[in-house]
């Protein structure tokens, strides 16, 4: 059983996200995904290193992913969250894949010139519509998964591999997959939003953007 992450560059936060595993979840594995320059970050049990292009981050993640060939089940999550509870509980013998279902925001149009992408092919739909499922937090029972997505954005417009294609490539692989091989994560409780906290009991929150960030420390302290 292990909890799997990307972490490139110089973000300290990390640390916190690493320090919330390790102490909600004593016997599961830490796994840090990176390139060949990133220092690995401290609590991690093993390291692993993919030579690729991490300016298309969306490719470089699911290269990664798929790369580190894990036969047994993990789940992989972004390092701008803090695990609250034991995660061992719904990885012991999954033969599904658990899907991060979107919650929170369900409603909001769906910005087309996000990070000056031109996603006009969604225009008028919903961020819902659009992406059901949220990349934060994917349970798979092996790699496969992984390799399948990786396999999707390879195929899709080059404008994807560097933002939206990890969402994109779940989107379009879980589409293709029965509903008794998925399980259904609510967002509200394994990528919870800080501002949503009181009103559900989360095993991860989510603090994504900027602004969720900068919280992260009120959460957690951290030398």
């Amino acid at each position: 059983m292990s909890i799997v992450f990307l972490h490139v560059g110089d973000d300290q936060l990390v640390k916190l996200f690493v320090k919330s595993i390790k102490l909600s979840c004593k016997n599961i594995e830490i796994i840090q995904c990176s390139d060949l320059k990133t220092p690995a970050v401290d609590g991690v049990d093993f390291v692993f290193r993919h030579d690729g292009d991490i300016t298309n981050l969306m490719t470089f993640r699911l290269e990664c992913f798929s790369n580190l060939r894990r036969r047994t089940p993990a789940i992989y999550l972004d390092t701008d969250m803090l695990v609250l509870n034991d995660l061992s509980a719904i990885l012991v013998n999954t033969t599904q894949v658990g899907l991060c279902r979107r919650e929170f925001g369900r409603a909001g149009m769906f910005n087309i010139n996000f990070n000056g992408l031109d996603l006009s092919e969604y225009s008028g739909m919903t961020l819902d519509e659009v992406y059901p499922f949220i990349a934060c937090c994917t349970l798979t029972p092996s790699f496969e998964f992984w390799s399948r997505a990786l396999t999707t954005l390879k195929n899709l417009d080059p404008k994807f591999h560097y933002w939206y294609g990890d969402q994109e490539a779940i989107k379009i692989v879980a589409g293709q997959m029965s509903d008794a091989d998925k399980l259904l994560l609510p967002e509200s409780v394994y990528g919870c939003l800080p501002e949503y906290i009181q009103n559900t009991q989360p095993k991860i929150i989510h603090f994504k953007g900027p602004s969720r960030k900068k919280l992260m420390r009120d959460f957690l302290s951290c030398p």
